[in-house]
């Protein structure tokens, strides 16, 4: 069986530029428009994540929205800080909030995988000035992390970070001819 194509993407820009804000936009567009069905969001810690997530959720939640589009607070089945699923717009919807580093592996719920995995901030400025440190997380995340996606339809990943002096993933991938960097 042949997989289904993944695109990879990084972002690197300053703080204050809103990158992450734009894509907790890009992400409620692609529920809306049935683009994705089940949302991995990791961050540097799991308390981080699970704000990202929460932010999504309001904005799904939002008065405006739910008049468009559509009730997606009453569709909730699972309404947990790091978790949400939800039967939106004839679709099952899930959203998964991580701490970097965390075994996900069994990243599989009503078994589906992630199609889209965003990556915020995952790498800190004090991992990355760690040799041993910098490097657990690049193995963690290129030998686990990418290879949670679903292999049935087609997924992205999005890394956003800054760019740091020294263990630079962001750099790393930017560098990578299989990543598009913007």
């Amino acid at each position: 069986e042949e997989r289904a194509k993944v695109l990879r993407y990084t972002l690197g820009l300053p703080r204050g530029f809103a990158k992450t804000t734009f894509i907790k936009v890009l992400i409620c567009w692609l529920i809306c428009y049935d683009r994705i069905q089940f949302c991995l969001i990791v961050c540097a810690t799991e308390p981080l994540a699970e704000f990202v997530l929460a932010d999504i959720h309001e904005m799904l939640s939002s008065e405006t929205m739910e008049r468009i589009y559509g009730n997606w607070s009453s569709s909730l089945a699972i309404d947990k800080q790091d978790l949400k699923k939800a039967i939106y717009r004839n679709c099952i919807i899930i959203i998964k909030a991580m701490g970097s580093g965390s075994s996900v592996r069994g990243v599989n719920i009503d078994n589906d995988r992630p199609d889209f995995i965003l990556c915020d901030d995952m790498q800190t400025k004090e991992n990355s000035e760690s040799d041993t440190e910098s490097f657990n997380l690049l193995t963690w995340f290129t030998g686990t992390l990418l290879k949670c996606v679903t292999p049935r339809r087609p997924s992205t990943i999005v890394y956003l970070g800054n760019m740091y002096a020294q263990n630079c993933i962001l750099q790393k991938l930017a560098e990578n001819k299989y990543w598009t960097s913007l």
